[in-house]
């Protein structure tokens, strides 16, 4: 399962409101990330770098921005969606490392 389909997944299981309206919003973020990172893909082929780092760190901030909210709300989210969540942070992460060498060249 993806990021996006756990977090509609998990808000469709809740009955807390606040909660509900949360997951429901990482699943928006969610979306809205992995369509950064499709476009991202294209500015890399095109070498575009400022482009595809900027669009890089944007789809990492929203899953930031998810962790952050769902914390805050006192929720523990599941290992595996946790496992993902810190999985999808580290390749990002990397690929900001790569894409900032081509920066510097």
């Amino acid at each position: 399962m993806t990021l996006e389909s756990n977090m509609t997944v998990l808000a469709s299981s809740v009955h807390d409101k606040k909660l509900k309206l949360v997951l429901q919003d990482c699943q928006k973020e969610f979306s809205d990330a992995k369509t950064n990172l499709t476009t991202a893909m294209d500015r890399l082929k095109n070498k575009d770098y400022d482009q595809t780092n900027y669009l890089v760190n944007h789809a990492l901030q929203k899953e930031f921005y998810c962790k952050n909210n769902v914390g805050d709300l006192q929720y523990t989210l599941p290992t595996t969606v946790l496992n993902d969540m810190t999985l999808y942070e580290e390749l990002s992460e990397a690929a900001m490392r790569i894409i900032d060498r081509f920066l510097w060249v």
